[in-house]
């Protein structure tokens, strides 16, 4: 019998693909007490939008969110999804600013670095590699699925040479938009495992137009060694596959695992009452089969209705729809996961708002046909890249002082990880510092303008 290892994402991926990302640490923690008895081959904890949210949304260090994360999964690895030269952020980081980041990543707690780029351009996750290897750290190099006439199977296998190059300990296969079909998914899949050798290869996948358990099943055969599954509670529609349902198919082939399902029937119960608390709405489930058209992720339409809704212009979200796979296409089709997703979504809305296309481009647009966000898989539209020839590319913070960003915190500034959370959202950072510092000292938020009440 050969053992599939599984990777549970409720805590990341599930829970922002369907609540925004929304549950908090006290919600998490004593579900993840339980989860650590399971057997995973990791717990996709940290990463994506949940840095930015516990700042933003949640009133949260995620730091300390981390580091307890960590001491309830002492026997379980911690993972997260690392954006390359994106960090968490939105745009490229110096590379100071990235060693930094990874090297206290691992000192809070962190075990698996997934790391990927929307463009899958190596180049932009070289240094991160590099840098999380130094940890001694497991890392792993995801490549993202997508569909494109520039998108084959000799552009995955020559992403993947280039991870194995730089001895990423092993491979995923991630399909942000959930589009990937069971034939396609073995067929990649069966390339990466023959090229990885013994490195083990995992498959990622959202139930977006709900052929990723199909194609999970599928893949199977390959030789894949890990699925990536969330708990049934927050799992399907934008989200993974349930966990449930995946080892219950297993029953009856020459596939099984080592999962303790007791402790999963345990966690369950308390992920469901967690879900009934947070009302998850049933119609995020709905099937979206334009999805292989759009290639939209569930989070990125979310976001696009909430961005035209307060435009006033939630009747044209069929209109952008239409307009992104044409920007996609006129920007080199990149795959659409951040910070690309936000890249084409913005030019999309521009495009319709203004009822012209590309009479506004968007600085990050500029930005991205300058290359600044790396090299896309696809030419740019030789118009746009005339359009922006004379535009100068935008680089913020080249420079990174430490000392200098001490001092302009001042008595908000508490650990060095304050440093790298106001670098990467700085507006989130300093209000989630000031509501820390008038908690912890008993001050009124508005006698922090003035300095003579600083307790010393």
């Amino acid at each position: 019998m050969k053992l599939i290892n599984f990777t549970d994402t409720t805590f990341r991926d599930g829970q922002q693909s369907l609540i925004a990302t929304r549950l908090s640490s006290s919600e998490i923690l004593p579900v993840a007490k339980i989860m650590n008895d399971i057997g995973f081959r990791s717990m996709e904890v940290w990463g994506g939008a949940t840095f930015d949210v516990c700042l933003r949304y949640l009133g949260e260090d995620p730091w300390e969110r981390l580091r307890n994360l960590k001491k309830a999964l002492p026997d379980t690895k911690t993972q997260m999804l690392l954006r390359g030269r994106n960090l968490l952020g939105y745009k490229p980081y110096p590379k100071e600013i990235v060693e930094m980041f990874v090297q206290k990543a691992a000192e809070n707690g962190m075990d698996v670095f997934r790391i990927f780029d929307a463009l899958n351009d190596v180049g932009n996750m070289k240094e991160a590699i590099e840098i999380a290897k130094k940890t001694g750290k497991h890392v792993q190099g995801a490549i993202l699925y997508t569909i494109s006439p520039v998108h084959d199977i000799n552009h995955y296998t020559n992403v993947c040479r280039q991870l194995l190059e730089l001895d990423v300990d092993s491979i995923a296969l991630k399909d942000p938009s959930g589009i990937i079909r069971p034939s396609e998914a073995y067929n990649i899949l069966s390339a990466l495992v023959k090229l990885a050798g013994e490195k083990p290869v995992q498959f990622h996948a959202h139930c977006t137009s709900y052929m990723a358990s199909m194609s999970y099943f599928h893949g199977l055969g390959s030789g894949i060694s890990t699925l990536d599954c969330a708990m049934a509670p927050f799992a399907g529609g934008p989200s993974q596959p349930p966990l449930q349902a995946m080892l219950e198919s297993l029953s009856g082939t020459e596939y099984g695992h080592n999962l303790n399902i007791e402790k999963i029937r345990e966690a369950n119960e308390m992920i469901m009452e967690i879900r009934k608390i947070k009302d998850v709405k049933s119609e995020i489930y709905i099937m979206d089969s334009n999805a292989l058209q759009h290639q939209i992720p569930g989070g990125m339409i979310s976001n696009l209705r909430s961005q035209l809704s307060e435009m006033k212009m939630l009747d044209k979200l069929a209109e952008v729809l239409k307009e992104v796979p044409n920007v996609r296409k006129d920007l080199g089709y990149p795959v659409l996961a951040t910070p690309t997703s936000q890249i084409v979504g913005s030019q999309a809305v521009m495009n319709v708002m203004y009822k012209e296309r590309y009479k506004v481009i968007p600085k990050e647009v500029k930005n991205y046909i300058k290359g600044g966000y790396g090299i896309p898989a696809g030419p740019i539209d030789p118009e746009l890249v005339k359009r922006v020839e004379n535009e100068k590319f935008e680089q913020e913070n080249a420079k990174f002082n430490k000392k200098s960003i001490i001092n302009e915190l001042g008595h908000l500034y508490e650990q060095e990880e304050d440093i790298l959370s106001y670098i990467l959202f700085p507006e989130q950072a300093r209000k989630y510092f000031e509501e820390r510092y008038t908690q912890k000292y008993n001050v009124d938020l508005d006698l922090l303008k003035d300095k003579t009440v600083y307790p010393v």
